[in-house]
């Protein structure tokens, strides 16, 4: 059984070639402004934020504020807990048994 070909042997696209870019140029620009800066900036119908940064402090802000929001009112400034002084600072090394041969 022999296998065909979608397209005819010699049609390949040009290297750098692609598509999607070529559509993405087609696509309306509108001004907006963005809504986290309130800088003018010109975008697609969809476009909220002038940059990725906007974006991602947008992001940021709102988690943060989700989180605050989950911890009750009481736990928010936990009392700082009093260090035992007895206990070591630092961790001890565990012992290890040389090899014969070995020196």
């Amino acid at each position: 059984m022999t296998r065909t070909r979608s397209k005819p042997k010699g049609t390949a696209l040009p290297a750098g070639y692609n598509p999607a870019a070529e559509l993405a140029k087609m696509r309306r620009k509108y001004d907006h402004k963005c809504e986290w800066c309130g800088k003018e900036f010109r975008g697609i119908n969809v476009a909220l934020f002038c940059s990725n940064a906007c974006r991602q402090a947008n992001k940021y802000s709102k988690q943060k504020a989700k989180i605050a929001a989950m911890v009750p009112p009481t736990e928010k400034a936990p009392a700082k807990v009093a260090v035992d002084s007895k206990k070591p600072a630092t961790r001890t090394r565990r012992k290890t048994r040389r090899r014969a041969g070995n020196s």
